[in-house]
């Protein structure tokens, strides 16, 4: 599953677009968790790509209840999430359901949410250095994986 609560276009939307296409090529079956009418819910995704629109409000349980209860139906192994609303959701999710939750941080930002996720993937060096010296992000909990770019067409 990827949650990704971004609105409009930029980089980690983007970024979670390519990869939920990525994966769905690879052979697996995702579903993507956005927020109502953003331009990631507008684009075309392969079949074994489900789209669930939600509020992300991690201040309502009605929300996370909701998700939680498709990732146990699903059985969704990993919950990815990207951008805060979505960081602060995916850790709300925990109590729910017993999934791996990864978060990519695609930017530096204190927020206590990072130390509370099972491994936190860092777009760059600098970005890991970040998290673990201000977000308490336990080394061998956090990985760098430079952000990928699609082929020009």
């Amino acid at each position: 599953m990827e949650i990704i609560s971004g609105g409009d276009i930029n980089g980690a939307v983007v970024h979670c677009m390519e990869l939920t296409r990525e994966l769905a090529a690879r052979g697996h079956s995702l579903t993507l968790v956005c927020r109502p009418n953003t331009w990631i819910a507008k684009q075309n995704f392969p079949q074994n790509v489900e789209i669930i629109e939600s509020d992300l409000s991690p201040w309502t349980s009605r929300d996370v209840k909701q998700v939680a209860s498709v990732v146990r139906s699903e059985r969704v192994e990993i919950i990815h999430t990207h951008q805060s609303r979505a960081h602060t959701f995916g850790v709300l999710l925990r109590f729910f359901c017993s999934s791996k939750l990864v978060a990519t941080a695609h930017n530096r930002k204190m927020q206590l949410h990072w130390c509370l996720n099972h491994h936190v993937i860092a777009v760059s060096e600098a970005t890991a250095k970040f998290h673990r010296r201000f977000n308490f992000c336990r080394r061998k909990r956090i990985s760098v994986i430079h952000c990928f770019v699609g082929a020009a067409t």
